[in-house]
């Protein structure tokens, strides 16, 4: 589900893309530091880009560092040293990922997954027991959205989007650090930018995967809405990928309106980047697979 939150290279400044892999490897290392190697594996953009709007948000001093790792054995990496940001975001990567093994368990009976549950384990107790609150907000609305899924038991795309924008919304609002300008309307903009957040995240992954999910007959909230099956799918592609454009679009925009109420300390441009054009491109690759797919008469 994750994976869909990633800057626009190319308009970005090159010490700007150097500083946000910095930081990407920093979430890298922060994993390794409080956990170990293993859960390295968990790392993914999507969780980046929520310790760096956080960060964004701190006075903390950032620091970047010179190391070497296993994937770069030759030459040095430039590394954001720990952070309270990236602790918080650390946690949350190995979270996610042990509740995305449990979910293909459950769905598939996955064995590659019970293996690498097996190794996660200790690790993911760990990471649950460092922000219990948050771990009880994220198991609980994932339960309500596996029952969801399961019994098809809602009415449009926003009801089933609810469970998961709901946890991203809690994971920036209940941020367990100070913030800088703290207040209640800075953390309830935060639940706003993270429900809106939450939703794209959702949205996407359910777009694209559509065409792999009719043919494997795996639940996908698109083919609920639209009854859709290996038959009427293709017809109708044109008319489920302008539902899309309004629905990422609205929510793109809605994540932009927020972060520009908001105060930041740092990485402004890099997040408005991810924002407007990061997020807006990989919508459309994925509507770009979409058309190829629409049948010439229509």
């Amino acid at each position: 589900m994750f994976g869909y939150i990633t800057p626009l290279k190319s308009e970005l400044k090159v010490k700007e893309f150097e500083y946000f892999r910095s930081y990407y490897h920093g979430l890298c290392y922060s994993i390794k530091n409080n956990f170990g190697n293993i859960p390295r594996l968990t790392l993914n953009y999507d969780m980046t880009f929520i310790g760096f709007i956080l960060e964004g948000l701190s006075n903390e001093s950032i620091i970047i560092e010179n190391k070497r790792c296993i994937k770069h054995p030759t030459y040095d990496i430039q590394v954001i040293k720990d952070t309270n940001a990236l602790k918080y975001a650390a946690n949350l990567s190995i979270t996610f990922f042990d509740y995305k093994l449990k979910d293909n368990i459950n769905d598939d009976d996955n064995n590659k997954s019970k293996v690498f549950n097996i190794f996660l384990g200790p690790y993911s107790k760990k990471a649950a027991l460092n922000h219990y609150n948050i771990n009880s907000i994220i198991k609980l609305n994932l339960a309500n959205l596996s029952n969801m899924e399961k019994e098809k038991n809602f009415n449009s795309l926003d009801q089933i989007c609810h469970p998961f924008s709901n946890i991203m919304a809690s994971i920036l609002k209940d941020y367990p650090h100070n913030l800088f300008e703290d207040s209640n309307t800075l953390r309830d903009k935060l639940y706003n930018l993270g429900y809106c957040i939450g939703k794209y995240i959702y949205l996407m992954d359910a777009f694209d995967d559509l065409e792999e999910d009719i043919l494997s007959n795996q639940f996908n909230p698109l083919i609920v809405t639209h009854k859709l099956d290996r038959e009427n799918y293709k017809d109708i592609i044109n008319e489920i990928i302008n539902e899309m454009d309004f629905l990422i679009l609205s929510c793109i925009s809605h994540c932009k309106e927020i972060l520009d109420s908001i105060t930041l300390l740092k990485h402004r441009e890099i997040l408005n980047n991810i924002i407007t054009l990061g997020m807006t491109n990989e919508f459309y690759q994925i509507c770009n697979k979409m058309y190829k797919k629409i049948p010439p008469n229509n």
